[in-house]
This record gives C-alpha cells, sequence and structure tokens, in this order.
C-alpha cells in the first residue's frame, strides 16, 4: 500500500515556504536527502537571481529546484575569500559549490600516501621511517581549483622535506617523484629552494624542527608566498600556478638515525600578511617529542575573513592546533 502523501507538500504551500524551510539546511548531505524525499524537490521551480546583461537584452532567468537554491543561497552568505574558492563555471551546480566549501573549511589533512609514510592524527601528521633513499610523497584529497588558500606545516622532526602543491590525480601511491613536474610547486626544507628547477628566490630560508612554514596559494595570481614561523619570507613563485592542485609534503629518509616527521600545523583565521608584506602572528604548537621513528610533518590549513586577506598585518578569529578549534 503507497505510503498518504505529506500534507507539507500540499497545493496549498508554496515553494517559497518550502525554500525558506530548505534555507535553514545547512550541509550538502541534508539537502540530497530532501531532494529525494519527495519529487516536488527536484523540479526546477525557483527563478534564480540573473547577472547583469550589460545593457543588452535580459536572458532568461536560470531555473534552480529547492534544494539548489537553497545551496546557492548558502554560498552567497559565505566569505568573499570562500566564494573565490568555487568560481562558478557554466550551470554547475550549486550543491556541489557548497560541497566543495564544506571540504576546504575542515582542518588540512593528509588522506592519501605512498606505502612508506605513515598518516596518524587523523592525517594531520606523516611520517616516513623506511630508510630507502628514495622522495615518497603524502597529499590532501582536497583540490583547490581557484581562489586564495593558505597552509602551514611544521617540521617535528628530520629535514630534507618538500611543501607544497600537486595535481590531484598524481601518483602519490605508486612513489612517482612530485618535484620535478610542471605546475607543481614546493618549498624545501633544506636551504627553501623552489622545485621544480631547484630554483632561488628572494628571501628564501632553511628550515629545521620546530619551525612552521606557512604557504599562501594565490590561484588567481599563480603565486605562493612563504611565511617561517609568523614572518614573511617572500613570494616564491610570482605566476603560473593554476588549478585544480592539492597539498602536498614530499619526504626523503636517507638516515633512520633522523627521521622525518611533518605536523603541529595551525589552521589559521587570516593570513593577509603574506599577501603585503606584513608578518603574521600566529601562535606556536606544542611539537610532539621526536621519537627516532621516522621523519614527520604536520599540516593545518587557515581561511582568511572576508575582505581582510591581502591587508591583514596579523592573524585573527579562530585558531586550530592539530585539527582542534581554541
Amino acid at each position: 500500500m503507497a505510503a498518504p502523501p505529506c500534507p507539507l507538500l500540499g497545493d496549498g504551500v508554496t515553494d517559497d515556504t518550502l525554500l525558506h524551510i530548505a534555507s535553514f539546511i545547512t550541509s550538502t548531505k541534508d539537502l540530497l536527502r530532501l531532494q529525494l524525499t519527495n519529487k516536488r524537490f527536484s523540479v526546477k521551480c525557483i527563478a534564480a537571481p540573473s547577472a547583469s546583461s550589460g545593457g543588452g537584452p535580459a536572458a532568461a532567468p536560470e531555473m534552480l529546484c529547492i534544494p539548489d537554491e537553497a545551496a546557492r543561497g548558502w554560498v552567497a552568505g559565505c566569505s568573499e575569500q570562500e566564494r573565490g574558492w568555487v568560481s562558478r563555471r557554466g550551470l554547475e551546480s550549486w550543491l556541489g559549490l557548497m560541497h566543495e566549501v564544506e571540504v576546504l573549511r575542515l582542518p588540512l589533512a593528509f588522506g592519501r600516501s605512498h606505502g612508506n609514510i605513515t598518516l596518524s592524527e587523523n592525517g594531520a601528521v606523516a611520517t616516513m621511517s623506511v630508510d630507502d633513499w628514495m622522495t615518497r610523497a603524502a597529499a590532501s584529497t582536497a583540490v583547490m581549483r581557484s581562489g586564495r588558500h593558505f597552509a602551514q606545516f611544521t617540521v617535528v622532526s628530520g629535514d630534507d622535506m618538500m611543501f607544497g602543491v600537486v595535481r590531484p590525480g598524481w601518483d602519490v601511491e605508486g612513489g612517482v617523484n612530485a618535484l620535478d613536474v610542471d605546475g607543481h610547486c614546493f618549498y624545501g626544507t633544506h636551504n627553501g629552494r623552489r622545485d621544480p628547477g631547484y630554483t632561488d628566490w628572494e628571501g628564501m630560508q632553511g628550515a629545521e624542527q620546530g619551525d612552521r612554514i606557512g604557504m599562501l596559494l594565490d590561484l588567481d595570481q599563480g603565486s605562493m608566498s612563504i611565511c617561517k614561523n609568523g614572518e614573511r619570507l617572500g613570494v616564491m613563485q610570482a605566476e603560473g600556478l593554476t588549478g585544480p592542485l592539492c597539498w602536498a609534503v614530499s619526504i626523503i629518509q636517507v638516515d633512520k638515525q633522523r627521521p622525518r616527521r611533518v605536523g603541529g600545523g595551525t589552521r589559521v583565521a587570516d593570513a593577509g600578511g603574506l599577501g603585503s608584506g606584513s608578518s603574521v602572528a600566529a601562535p606556536k604548537p606544542a611539537l610532539p617529542t621526536a621519537d627516532g621513528d621516522g621523519r614527520r610533518v604536520r599540516c593545518g590549513r587557515g581561511r582568511a575573513t572576508a575582505g581582510r586577506l591581502l591587508t591583514m598585518g596579523r592573524v585573527c578569529g579562530t585558531y586550530w592546533i592539530a585539527g582542534q578549534r581554541m
């Protein structure tokens, strides 16, 4: 026997009323569940606001279903930086764009790695302890297509590590060297040089145990800027970087007595000083004791408050230490 129709979706309930209800749903999964509950939520019945036609004839409005329009409103309410992460291409689903923002808001973590790299603390720490003289990598699964993104890496123990970005499909599991690849960009802790090309840049410095390396990726300019322990070093690459990219670390283990371990990152609420030449003051996280079992790196991510990314000279807002809000 078929279930009786839901009175809420009767003829007396307008699309605007249902949209108002849907606007209180703040997760992509729940909006998708709503869309599956009744065919009415799949009907394209809401006219989205039209973009300026530049004085020409007005284009027909794009029609959206109620969950997609709720997602569009959710994205519109995000910060300027977050909206920059998800510049819409064509008629992309607003639900898909909402999900992209949700993923990029999460604490940064490594989601995949070579078998010789161990991921711990929910992916926040990468440790390499296998002495094979080969460069191995770990990468985030969060994809950055556009806009400005900030990440911070802390050298917990060891040296000879490279922090940067790779293409989403790069074969880190297969052990393919990610450093000498056009479109990738890495900072080397040994002396600060940039790969690919082992290139010098003005202001470059290496990093040692306990140092925090902040990286500001600007996919609108195609640039990567670097800070060390909250102080701006300079622009490592001025142009040429394009999305999609993912944060990554590349580690070489040549001495078991000097383990490589990367971690201790903060998720910083505003990375403004990197863009303007000011310093970025961030709290230094407590570092795990180097216990001799691998080179280790910890990662973290930051996002800016609207309108302040290029003008801030200090960090403000919410801090994240090892994935925990403070």
